[in-house]
């Protein structure tokens, strides 16, 4: 088995079919949110080129047989509060019952939470920590509505994973959301989006890959977990080094 081979059984053992990911798959955008709900809102981050990814995803949704309602432009770097705040305010006029993310961990983070001010109300403050969004969930009998999660950057899993980081621009603290409840039920990779990025960018990304990788791996030590982790880790590390020199010198490269 070959390092793709491998990498993408372990992703499956991770994600099972929930996770759609490849060159292209920004089509089928429609589809996925068609088995979420019927009136979708799209959460987007800005960036030179976007409008063209935003009329895709439009132009997916009314294949799929639905009109795509509020866009609503996602989040600054690192999800200020003040962009969340806004984000949960426009979901609450919009209404949703499915939620579409198109961007980056900052944005993808801020639609979590923002879906979580507006399900359960209270201030993001109330979140802050691990599982008292589940809590409040089974206080409340509510749920949040499906996130369809749809990542630009290779260098975050914002859109696999259980957290939601916001900052407080004027005290410069980052603030963590730990919960399973605020997992995107539909994650989505389009690998052609990072295909037009500055090739720094893409090294950066690499690079970031490699310490989250590290973080999670450190973490496990110890756990019942730990061997899974490894494979994980070794694979995902080794990826990066075999790739990276070739990414730089052809960013289309289809692998």
């Amino acid at each position: 088995m070959n390092a793709l081979d491998q990498a993408r059984e372990l992703l499956k053992g991770f994600k099972g079919d929930a996770y759609l990911y490849g060159n292209g798959v920004l089509k089928d955008v429609g589809k996925v949110a068609a088995k979420a709900g019927n009136k979708p809102a799209l959460i987007y981050t800005d960036f030179p080129g976007v409008d063209a990814y935003v009329e895709g995803i439009r132009a997916s949704v009314r294949e799929a047989g639905l009109s795509l309602g509020a866009v609503i432009e996602g989040a600054r770097p690192n999800a200020p509060r003040e962009d969340l705040a806004r984000i949960a305010q426009e979901l609450t006029r919009a209404n949703p019952d499915v939620i579409l993310s198109f961007g980056g961990g900052s944005t993808i983070d801020a639609t979590k939470a923002a879906e979580v001010l507006r399900t359960l109300g209270g201030g993001i403050d109330d979140y802050f920590g691990v599982g008292l969004v589940t809590k409040k969930l089974q206080e409340t009998g509510k749920s949040l509505t499906p996130h369809v999660a749809i990542q630009t950057a290779a260098s975050s899993a914002a859109h696999l994973t259980k957290y939601s980081n916001i900052t407080d621009i004027r005290t410069g603290q980052k603030k963590l959301i730990v919960d399973e409840a605020i997992v995107p039920a539909y994650p989505i990779f389009d690998y052609t989006v990072t295909h037009t990025a500055p090739p720094a960018l893409t090294s950066d990304g690499a690079l970031d890959g490699i310490a989250h990788i590290l973080e999670v791996f450190y973490g496990a030590m110890g756990k019942p977990y730990y061997n899974t982790l490894t494979q994980i880790a070794e694979s995902g590390i080794g990826m990066v080094v075999q790739y990276l020199p070739i990414l730089r010198k052809t960013p289309r490269d289809p692998q």
